[in-house]
């Protein structure tokens, strides 16, 4: 596993190794991995805020979960996950912004 598994390797406590090993096999199998996240980042312009707009996020599914990295310029943003459909997401936004985000689904294997 990389950088975890060579330091973890020099690690002579056992158990301080063991819980070691315990986080690289943590993100071995990480959310993002199982979840078919995607990341998205969607500009905001123009004038006439709070405004609710639709934006694609090019999945081919239903989205069901959304995590909001950043918004610039102290906007607000609000999704609508019951709009969610297989082409858009649906937001209310209180000033223009760009905003990052993850999306997609997650799903315990």
């Amino acid at each position: 596993m990389g950088l975890l598994k060579l330091f973890s390797s020099q690690i002579l406590d056992k158990y301080v190794r063991q819980n070691f090993d315990y986080i690289a096999e943590y993100v071995r199998g990480d959310c993002f991995r199982k979840g078919n996240f995607a990341f998205r980042e969607y500009t905001f312009g123009g004038t006439g805020y709070p405004k609710t707009t639709t934006v694609a996020h090019n999945l081919g599914f239903i989205p069901k979960d959304l995590i909001q990295l950043s918004a610039t310029g102290g906007a607000t943003l609000v999704w609508d996950y019951d709009s969610f459909d297989r082409t858009n997401l649906k937001v209310t936004v209180s000033a223009a912004t760009t905003a990052r985000v993850y999306v997609g689904r997650y799903e315990e294997s």
